[in-house]
């Protein structure tokens, strides 16, 4: 089991191939809106946003979406930066809803470089040039009061570039000038045998800051040669990704001029490899990869009663020892292909630990597993619990089966009381509904729709569940609303009993009219400063707990964060979706957060001592009670309650924690701190670069442990192997404080349990 909450990355996107066409698998129950919970970090976003919205794009051009007829007309010209007509280049139109767009239709330029696209209806719409093939670089078309076309593929539209165009009108003049771009070229060959490998994306990394800028290359699938054209000015770095096709990849991917990786990603991003510079449309040459043959996970995905494939779309995902999603299989059911079988293989692994599961995308009653036979019901599972592949170089493990078993669902409809209307978004954050057990455990789903509605993502066992609205995975909870129980028990977080289960699921059936009205909450706000300048102070959480009665811990309520002066005022803070009572307050400074699976990324810690709304320090797990209470709910004069916290500096400690076997910075690794008599003062997360800041502490002596996961071996400070069962951190090498004194260099190098525990210390595995 994971030694800390996880932090789930799962991929959001797929690609499968069927005879002569490929069908982008894109919906809720796939992706399950895993960017909206913050599971998955900035950079890992980017990553598969991009290629999603590429393969998106590709589809689209081939079934575009045409706007119901009209007489609008749009037309322009397209000349390269000597005036001189482009002819024969692509131009996309595209309908935009809500900052999205949707490709309504394509056409290319005649020999004067003129396009036109008719018979449009009123919409507002985006126009871009060229595709990832072509020489030149791609942009997308801004007015020249907006400064021109913008540099961009697969960018998100702004309001710069999307216009409203009315029918029976024509927009004129929409026009281009554009450049030619350079080209990377290389090949990419298996080791020994110089077999070509198309099986594997050539990708680059614009160093320079324009990371949006999608770039794809074109494998010759006979000669292994690729290319990379219409690229902007810039230095790249450049490294391979495994094809989210049904075709099973068996190389492993690399970084140029880097290592063998299997997330390669992440490691370009943190300035790994070797750097190509593009200048005035050169030609970069012979940016070769030479590849080894990895280890191989295979099994079958069937039902557990029949043995049979499942009827519609199955899938394996393979996680890493950082529960990073590497690599993702999607197999047809017999619905769409007769002669499945529910087989699959995922290769180019390197030798190591891994976590897989398996499951259907949420058409059926299946409910998701990890091998072996471990249930993870839902995008938040905790893939500790289930059994560690562990592979050596070039094994192929087989028998990786998943024998999948059928569940029920759960439906209903979330709506304001005071209008009756569905549930509106709060700030662009999706409404979720989640499940729990009798153990007050998390164990499913699902997000609410626009119309209000919502349906379980994923099959739960037949049995009881407790049903509530909001998302602790980031504290996402219905704000100025509050949270609600069903049947209508005000649940703000969650402060009340969620171990009596009111709703039965269950087999092959969804349990229906789970339905919630929401109310509107009361509230308290504050400004947070510095004792010693008294400014305010901004990213500085506020944590709220809820008193339960006499003999009961306080349970968290909501939360909310000083304003960063930019886009809410500087210092303060306004915490809503209370009911009527008493709670408890504590600034948080950016260490362990009471949010499942540690979904928020915090803000870098500050250098605060935090403390409890009456200037008790509270670090680490203090006991909020100890508080002055804050009653809500009752009429005031004056309106609601004023809070206001004054923060001391403290000493902080600063530090990176880096891989054994390369040397390379892991993020998202909890850095744990205690004072001279063990007693918890909180964690702290690493970053990209692996780096950790501490919040502030009185001067004294302190000890350092990590937390990570099963397969990599934690250790107190002084990098002495520290096991979960009987971690000691007193037996760690001390730290000493000076008061307000910053402690830099404190570092930790972890090892992976597969190097620890099979002696290969001597060997660099990535």
């Amino acid at each position: 089991m994971f030694k800390r909450k996880f932090c789930l990355l799962l991929v959001l996107l797929s690609a499968v191939v069927s005879a002569d066409r490929v069908e982008i698998v894109n919906d809720d129950l796939v992706v399950e809106n895993l960017k909206e919970e913050n599971l998955i970090n900035e950079q890992q976003y980017a990553q598969y946003n991009r290629d999603l919205s590429y393969l998106k794009f590709k589809d689209q051009l081939k079934s575009p979406q045409r706007v119901p007829g009209g007489t609008a007309v749009i037309n322009g010209r397209v000349v390269n930066n000597a005036l001189v007509p482009v002819s024969g280049h692509t131009v996309v139109l595209y309908t935009v809803a809500a900052g999205n767009r949707q490709v309504a239709d394509s056409t290319t330029t005649d020999p004067n470089g003129e396009y036109d696209f008719t018979g449009l209806g009123t919409d507002n719409y985006a126009v871009s040039t060229g595709t990832a093939e072509d020489e030149y670089i791609d942009y997308i078309w801004q007015s020249a009061a907006n400064g021109g076309p913008q540099v961009c593929n697969q960018c998100a539209v702004t309001a710069n570039n999307q216009f409203m165009l009315v029918d029976a009108t024509t927009k004129t003049n929409v026009d281009f000038t554009i450049n030619l771009g350079g080209t990377l070229t290389g090949t990419l060959l298996e080791n020994g045998s110089s077999v070509p490998v198309a099986t594997l994306n050539p990708t680059v990394f614009n160093t320079s800051g324009n990371n949006d800028y999608y770039l794809a290359a074109t494998v010759n699938t006979t000669t292994g040669v690729y290319s990379i054209k219409g690229m902007p000015d810039g230095n790249y770095r450049m490294y391979l990704s495994a094809n989210y096709f049904a075709t099973p990849n068996f190389h492993i991917p690399q970084v140029y001029g880097g290592p063998q990786c299997n997330s390669c990603y992440s490691l370009v991003s943190s300035g790994v490899g070797s750097v190509l510079t593009i200048a005035a449309a050169n030609t970069v040459n012979n940016v070769d990869f030479m590849l080894n043959l990895g280890a191989s996970i295979s099994g079958k995905v069937v039902d557990a009663l029949t043995m049979n494939p499942l009827k519609e779309l199955a899938f394996v995902m393979v996680f890493d020892e950082l529960n990073y999603n590497l690599a993702s299989f999607y197999m047809f059911g017999t619905n769409t292909d007769p002669n499945a079988t529910g087989d699959y293989t995922i290769g180019g692994l390197l030798p190591g630990s891994y976590y897989v599961q398996g499951g259907d995308l949420g058409r059926e009653f299946y409910q998701r597993e990890l091998f072996n036979n471990r249930p993870c019901y839902y995008s938040g599972c905790d893939r500790g619990m289930g059994d560690a592949v562990v592979l050596s170089a070039g094994q192929n493990k087989m028998g990786v089966n998943f024998l999948l078993e059928k569940g029920g669902k759960i439906s209903g409809i979330v709506v304001s009381q005071s209008t009756g209307l569905p549930f509106a978004p709060v700030d662009g954050e999706q409404t979720q509904v989640e499940f729990y057990d009798s153990s007050e455990k998390v164990v499913g789903s699902a997000f609410v729709a626009s119309d209000g509605t919502y349906e379980s993502a994923r099959a739960l066992p037949a049995g009881n569940y407790a049903v509530r609205t909001g998302s602790m995975f980031v504290g996402s909870l219905t704000t100025p609303y509050v949270n609600q129980k069903y049947l209508n028990v005000d649940c703000p977080g969650v402060a009340c009993d969620l171990t009596t289960a009111d709703v039965m699921v269950n087999n092959e059936a969804v349990t229906s009219n789970i339905d919630f009205e929401l109310s509107t909450g009361f509230s308290f706000s504050g400004t947070i400063t510095d004792v010693s300048t008294g400014n305010p102070i901004p990213n500085v959480y506020v944590l709220v707990y809820k008193d339960m009665g006499v003999g009961q811990t306080p349970k968290f309520a909501n939360w909310a964060t000083t304003g960063d002066g930019v886009n809410s005022p500087l210092g303060q803070f306004v915490v809503q979706g209370l009911s009527p009572g008493s709670y408890y307050a504590r600034t948080n400074n950016g260490s362990n957060l009471p949010f499942f699976a540690s979904g928020l990324r915090p803000f870098p810690a500050g250098g605060w001592i935090d403390i409890l709304h009456n200037g008790m320090p509270c670090p680490g797990n203090c006991d909020v009670s100890q508080g002055t209470p804050i009653v809500v709910g009752i009429p005031r004069r004056g309106g609601d309650p004023l809070v206001d916290f004054s923060l001391n500096p403290g000493a902080t400690i600063s530090g990176r924690v880096i891989g054994y076997n390369n040397g390379l910075p892991i993020p998202q690794i909890q850095v744990n701190v205690y004072d001279a008599q063990g007693d918890f003062m909180g964690s702290f997360e690493t970053n990209s670069n692996g780096e950790f800041l501490t919040v502030g502490f009185q001067a004294g002596t302190y000890y350092l442990t990590t937390s990570s996961y099963d397969v990599l071996v934690d250790v107190t400070y002084g990098n002495e192997n520290c096991m979960a069962s009987s971690c000691n951190p007193l037996d760690g090498t001390p730290v000493v404080l000076g008061e307000l004194e910053l402690k830099e260099g404190v570092n930790f190098v972890l090892k992976s349990d597969f190097v620890f525990g099979n002696g290969l210390e001597s060997t660099t595995i990535n």
